[in-house]
């Protein structure tokens, strides 16, 4: 809270002029945008820190003490070679093996049960036990006109050459089929389809009330678009 007021207070010292004196709309917004970008970064440096993160939460106090026994259980085995003592230990390795899957279950039901947005819980849930949190798209080769291509940068300006031309191939491949002459307008297939005038476009000025309730109106995440400033602050 006192870096969020230490903001607001470095933000009252800037100067505002380009953007309440400019008249281009895109000039004004990168304006204002710059200088507020640069006021939260002064105010908000990037920290590193370390946390520490069970992986199993699920593991309770005797779900580990129960393990610890079990590896003293398969030492001894190995040392004495009793049979009784081996039937003992392949026992309780299935009773511990059954108490786990108990544990893991409760654990990840409650998760489900508690989730707001069950589908992307269940997603994590698959994900973290078949151990595929990242997936590899990279693409390693491409054949390009009957040739393969390995480098990076080929592969990335045979996807650029490609897609920048689709649309031209296209509007040709349709001129082509409907036998229209390459040089008529684009405008002229909306006139077309649009014969009847648009209605009139009435803005409303806004106020700070409606702004303000806009603000109010968002959650308070981490998130943020294209301005780099997270909603909650």
């Amino acid at each position: 809270m006192t870096t969020i007021l230490e903001f607001q207070l470095n933000l009252s010292y800037k100067s505002w002029e380009n953007v309440f004196n400019g008249d281009d709309v895109d000039n004004i917004f990168n304006s204002f945008l710059d200088t507020y970008l640069c006021t939260f970064y002064h105010t908000f440096p990037l920290t590193r820190r370390q946390h520490t993160y069970n992986n199993k939460p699920w593991i309770t106090p005797g779900i580990i003490i129960s393990s610890q026994h079990k590896r003293n259980l398969y030492l001894l085995c190995r040392s004495t070679k009793d049979s009784k003592l081996n039937n003992h230990y392949k026992k309780y390795s299935r009773i511990l093996s059954d108490v786990i899957k108990i544990a893991k279950k409760m654990f990840y039901n409650k998760l489900l049960l508690t989730s707001n947005n069950k589908s992307k819980t269940a997603w994590h849930l698959i994900k973290s036990e078949t151990n595929k949190t990242k997936c590899n798209h990279g693409i390693s080769s491409i054949e390009n006109q009957g040739k393969i291509c390995n480098d990076h940068l080929d592969i990335a300006k045979t996807f650029n050459t490609y897609f920048t031309s689709l649309t031209y191939k296209i509007f040709v491949n349709s001129a082509n089929t409907h036998s229209t002459p390459s040089n008529v307008c684009p405008l002229n297939y909306l006139k077309q389809v649009f014969v009847r005038p648009f209605p009139r476009i009435n803005l409303t000025p806004t106020t700070a009330k409606e702004i303000t309730e806009i603000v109010t109106s968002l959650k308070s995440t981490n998130s943020h678009g294209y301005d780099e400033i997270p909603t909650n602050v």
